[in-house]
């Protein structure tokens, strides 16, 4: 940003160019810009400051809970009913009243994901057919794989298909076990954001189009 000289004149001198002067140059201003400069400088060192100590906080916090987070495995539980797997979102759809109550195996992507308190995660499965809620808890959400769950991983779910007026397409799945196949990097959740510019949808295009909203135009366009 571009600073005002005010009255003592000299060319306008930007908080950018003072923080790379040295001793020497910035003793050749305006005493009163000098101040100003000065002052910007250091309230902007403080916000750094806080800043980084926020993340180192945040570091430590995620790293105790990954820690904690290694002490906890699921397995299957066998006395369950065996899943009927090879099925798509959309057959589960398709089949209506009729699949409520069945345990089935989903594989897909995480389109969305979101958590109430530590013990309690929904995700919203795409697997290209359509897109399915699904439920953890308890346990199942402890795990390593769980907290460290990005958008865009791949994940395979065992669960009961039930039936919810709220949810997309009326049923969601109540999981009871869950794989990780492969995980996706943490950045993305800063990458494709509501504000993301231009250049940004443009470079990650690929992933953009897994939207909602893109492939139903690609769909439509086609």
């Amino acid at each position: 940003m571009d600073l005002e000289n005010g009255d003592e004149g000299g060319a306008p001198v930007s908080l950018e160019e003072f923080l790379v002067m040295s001793e020497e140059d910035r003793a050749k201003l305006p005493k009163s810009r000098q101040k100003k400069l000065a002052k910007l400088e250091a309230s902007m060192k403080r916000k750094d400051e806080v800043a980084n100590q926020k993340a180192a906080e945040m570091e430590e916090e995620q790293r105790a809970k990954v820690e904690a987070a290694r002490k906890v495995k699921i397995t299957m539980d066998l006395s369950l009913p065996s899943a009927q797997e090879g099925m798509k979102i959309r057959d589960l759809h398709g089949r209506g009243i009729d699949i409520v109550g069945v345990r089935v195996k989903i594989s897909g992507w995480v389109h969305q994901l979101r958590w109430e308190g530590r013990k309690l995660m929904f995700v919203e499965l795409r697997d290209g057919t359509g897109f399915l809620p699904a439920v953890l808890s308890n346990e199942l959400c402890m795990t390593v794989e769980a907290i460290t769950l990005h958008r865009e991983a791949a994940v395979a779910l065992w669960g009961t298909v039930v039936k919810d007026e709220r949810a997309k397409g009326g049923i969601e799945l109540q999981c009871d076990y869950w794989e990780l196949v492969g995980s996706s990097p943490g950045e993305i959740e800063f990458i494709l954001k509501p504000d993301s510019g231009p250049d940004v949808l443009m470079n990650y295009r690929y992933l953009v189009i897994r939207g909602t909203r893109a492939s139903s135009v690609l769909c439509m366009r086609s």
